[in-house]
């Protein structure tokens, strides 16, 4: 028998054992700590939290987390443990393994885990939000498919057998759920900490009392994170996804539209681009340009960019009305000199999808691109509007640039939370995909936070 079907055969008759009379109290008191006190504190009927769970897929996430929670905690009137209990009067029958997994997961303690590299269904280096410390390399096999570098996780890490591993309950977190729960559990170990100094007891007694707290802390914080989780979970299923939008309040789309010309009207083309007020050339050897609609003297605005490639001339931008406004200036601009528009693509996922129904017998496009031309074109895009990101003000930055932000040590913090959420995202995106992520780096290294 290999070692994880021994580890889950041990669970299951833990299980099992947790149906026994005497720990009904336990299990009553683990529901209520961790569901009915959510519950009272998001103002919502137990049972409608539990159906709102349901719904969305996660119950049986909560059923193990609290199960986990019931076989590690002690209860207050007999100091009794689910698993010491099941171990010392029934462990004999169990594996090595069963029995070495149950030990590590009772002493193993919840926290707070950031995800620093993953190597899909191998292994992810965690380091602890909490309590700090190096960071573990954890071997999960089926977890680490659906990680992306930088998500955040409530778990218990075991040290496993020479190798560290998850135990079976995971609750993820938003960036922003899990600023939320650090903000609890540092105010509740600060509280408490003051509680301690103000007793009126010896040094020695109130040392031993502040060392207690200090290794159970997040032992007592076990109801922090199932609140966090629970409310987040509710939130999503109460508010809609937010439309991105630009600066213009436009919908963000990715919409580019090409041009043919006679390759010898390029010099007249290039002529023109280079002296309209509205586009700006990056350099003498790049056919590239920046469509800037306040005109050179307010460069800083960019509302699309020009390609010469070939015999084709590329207009991206990221909304309809852009795109509609710039093709008027170019057509405008280069009466005589290019062919109407042969296309536009309004997002990459939509025009994959529709290739993907349509099959290889439906009859290709003008600009019918393979995946891989897709991806290029797509990462060309990104390039450049995150090129322009840097200049511009992000309300998540307070309104300022990143260049400017990581000139002060509170701004750098901000902009490599910002850059973390903009990776960790895209990750998610391209694995839901099933396409390869953008790679951010060049920003770290832009920013000198590499």
């Amino acid at each position: 028998m290999s070692t994880q079907k021994e580890i889950n055969k041990a669970i299951r008759h833990l299980m099992n054992w947790s149906e026994r009379p005497e720990w009904a109290a336990d299990k009553i008191a683990v529901f209520e700590r961790n569901v009915e006190t959510a519950a009272e504190r998001m103002e919502m009927p137990t049972d409608l939290l539990l159906q709102t769970l349901q719904d969305a897929g996660v119950f049986e996430i909560l059923m193990l987390f609290c199960f986990e929670d019931l076989a590690t905690y002690h209860s207050s009137t007999d100091g009794k443990n689910l698993i010491n209990d099941f171990l010392k009067r029934r462990g004999w029958r169990e594996s090595v393994h069963g029995r070495r997994y149950l030990r590590q997961l009772g002493d193993a303690i919840l926290s707070l885990y950031e995800v620093q590299a993953v190597k899909p269904g191998r292994y992810c280096d965690v380091v602890d939000l909490v309590r700090g410390g190096k960071p573990v390399r954890v071997y999960e096999v089926v977890g680490t498919q659906h990680m992306a570098r930088w998500d955040r996780l409530g778990a218990r890490v075991l040290p496993g057998n020479g190798k560290a591993m998850f135990s079976g309950s995971i609750l993820p977190f938003s960036a922003e759920a899990s600023e939320v729960l650090l903000s609890i559990l540092s105010d509740t170990r600060t509280t408490t900490r003051e509680a301690i100094s103000r007793l009126d007891v010896e040094v020695d007694l109130k040392a031993a009392i502040t060392a207690t707290n200090e290794s159970n802390f997040l032992a007592y914080a076990v109801p922090a994170f199932s609140l966090v989780w629970m409310t987040e979970v509710v939130k999503q299923l109460e508010t809609p996804f937010p439309e991105i939008r630009n600066r213009d309040g436009d919908a963000l789309i990715f919409a580019e539209t090409q041009f043919k010309f006679d390759p010898q009207q390029q010099a007249k083309i290039i002529t023109l681009l280079d002296a309209a007020d509205d586009w700006e050339r990056h350099n003498d050897q790049d056919l590239h340009w920046d469509w800037l609609p306040e005109g050179k003297a307010e460069a800083g605005i960019i509302h699309g960019f020009v390609d010469l490639k070939g015999s084709m001339l590329s207009l991206s931008s990221n909304s309809n009305s852009r795109y509609e406004k710039g093709s008027t200036l170019l057509a405008e601009l280069l009466n005589g000199l290019i062919e109407p528009p042969l296309t536009s693509i309004e997002s990459p996922e939509q025009l994959m999808e529709k290739r993907t129904q349509a099959g290889e017998s439906s009859a290709p496009t003008d600009l019918d691109l393979s995946p891989e031309q897709m991806a290029e074109v797509m990462a060309g895009y990104l390039d450049q509007h995150y090129r322009q990101t840097l200049e511009e003000s992000i309300p998540a930055l307070g309104d300022k640039t990143p260049r400017e932000c990581v000139k002060t040590k509170q701004g750098r913090e901000k902009v490599i939370s910002w850059l973390k959420y903009l990776e960790n995202q895209e990750a998610h995106r391209a694995k839901q995909n099933g396409s390869s992520a953008y790679d951010f780096s060049w920003m770290w290294t832009e920013l000198g936070l590499d």
